[in-house]
């Protein structure tokens, strides 16, 4: 599986639109995860069928595959997290 940063984003509303592009384009739900540095009581992310992360819950491994990025959730902005799947 390779995982990538699709974008790192200063509004909720802006990263949901990426994601809304991402599954026009066929990703699953399931393969995209928001990541953000606090919690989110946005109805928008209530409604949204895919993984909310906080950056205090993630693993060690899950950091550091975030690399430069956890700087911009540690700046309150919301990062865009994808994992494609390995097709056989």
């Amino acid at each position: 599986m390779n995982t990538y940063i699709e974008g790192t984003y200063a509004k909720v509303e802006d990263a949901l639109r990426a994601v809304d592009t991402l599954i026009m384009r066929g990703h699953d739900t399931d393969s995209i995860t928001l990541i953000s540095n606090q919690t989110h009581q946005e109805e928008q992310l209530k409604a949204v069928a895919i993984t909310v992360k906080q950056l205090s819950d993630l693993t060690s491994q899950e950091k550091q595959s975030l690399g430069k990025h956890v700087e911009d959730v540690n700046e309150g902005r919301f990062v865009l997290q994808v994992t494609e799947k390995k097709i056989s």
